[in-house]
């Protein structure tokens, strides 16, 4: 089973134009507000994103979904109304990071505090609408 929509980084790239868009925020604004957080990249460095050029690193997403007011796991999903399918995803993420050694641990807690916070940030952007 793949990541519904592509790529997490895909998913997210699409997800943050969306966001930056509904803000009204052309690129530079929103790297001036990822740089207000303490992540300092070139406006290209987004476009990249967007466009699935590039791909944010884990501290990059965190924080570029922190400046743009959503939570991580609202910028993974790429249908918001598919709440069931999304959380499944996460979890089997997370499962299949814990299996791993190291580094992937830390990825598996912050992906299954994502699927925590699924629920209220989808409850979030569907207000937002």
């Amino acid at each position: 089973m793949g990541y519904e929509g592509g790529t997490p980084g895909a998913v997210f790239g699409r997800r943050l134009r969306q966001e930056r868009e509904r803000l009204g925020w052309r690129l530079k604004d929103l790297a001036d507000a990822v740089a207000g957080k303490g992540i300092r990249l070139h406006p290209s460095a987004y476009a990249k994103m967007e466009t699935g050029l590039r791909e944010p690193d884990l501290t990059e997403a965190v924080t570029i979904a922190e400046a743009i007011g959503q939570p991580l796991s609202a910028m993974l999903i790429a249908d918001a109304g598919d709440r069931a399918t999304a959380v499944e995803e996460l979890t089997r993420q997370a499962t299949a990071a814990a299996e791993s050694a190291g580094e992937s641990t830390i990825l598996a807690a912050r992906l299954l505090n994502a699927a925590l916070d699924l629920a209220e940030g989808l409850d979030r952007a569907k207000e937002q609408r």
